[in-house]
């Protein structure tokens, strides 16, 4: 786990944030399937009502594909000893 202190606010986070609540209120966004890192690194989740929940199932699936992708690429230039 990479727990990395974090003291001050997300700019980035309140911004989007901020952004899926006015969608939200305006009722362009209906449904919102979450995971957050909190202070601390511990883990939170959540989910609202779905109306296609299978279409969520697969958004989360890209979702985790892209977050997997990513560590993939930061973990490229790192060395492993299958010897042992």
């Amino acid at each position: 786990m990479n727990i990395v202190p974090m003291s001050q606010p997300n700019p980035w986070l309140i911004e989007l944030i901020t952004n899926l609540l006015a969608r939200a209120e305006q009722g362009d966004l209906y449904s919102l399937v979450y995971c957050a890192e909190k202070r601390g690194g511990d883990i939170e989740t959540g989910f609202t009502t779905h109306r296609d929940r299978m279409m969520m199932v697969a958004v989360l699936e890209k979702a985790k594909f892209t977050l997997l992708t990513e560590m993939n690429r930061d973990a490229s230039g790192v060395e492993i000893d299958n010897e042992s």
